[in-house]
């Protein structure tokens, strides 16, 4: 895992990437975030099961990594928005 900078929580770079399918370059361009977007997209659906079952919807970095990259499940709009610029932080 990448700590990104500051001592915040781990943000697991591989396994986000492996999520979202993307191989392409990790150099920081406006090609790169639209690829990244796109991939995020493409593999994470907007899902609103959690808030619909009353559940308490957590949005720190562990419990969205755990829901939305291992759990391989989707997010409703603040678990989808909560930092699109992550991947970026956690490599430069």
């Amino acid at each position: 895992m990448t700590r990104i900078e500051g001592g915040m929580e781990p943000f697991d770079l591989e396994a986000y990437l492996k999520r979202i399918r993307y191989e392409g370059s990790r150099a920081v361009t406006v090609h790169t975030l639209r690829a990244l977007h796109r991939g995020h997209v493409e593999a994470t659906p907007f899902e609103n099961l959690t808030p619909l079952f009353g559940h308490p919807v957590a949005l720190d970095l562990e419990s969205l990594q755990c829901k939305m990259v291992q759990g391989r499940r989707g997010g409703y709009c603040f678990e989808q928005n909560r930092d699109p610029l992550m991947p970026f932080e956690a490599w430069t």
